[in-house]
């Protein structure tokens, strides 16, 4: 499942329960884990080549 599809999902007023209903083989830990690391790659500073 790409987790852009989550984003969208959200994006677009979804809830988590909804999202899970639609992907069976998730569960509400990969969704946390999900937006941890989008938490914290936020939290990092940007790198500018």
């Amino acid at each position: 499942m790409p987790v852009a599809c989550l984003f969208d999902h959200l994006d677009q007023g979804g809830t988590i329960d909804e999202f899970l209903e639609w992907f069976p083989g998730m569960n509400v830990d990969h969704i946390h884990e999900v937006l941890r690391f989008a938490m914290a790659s936020l939290e990092q500073p940007a790198v500018v080549a």
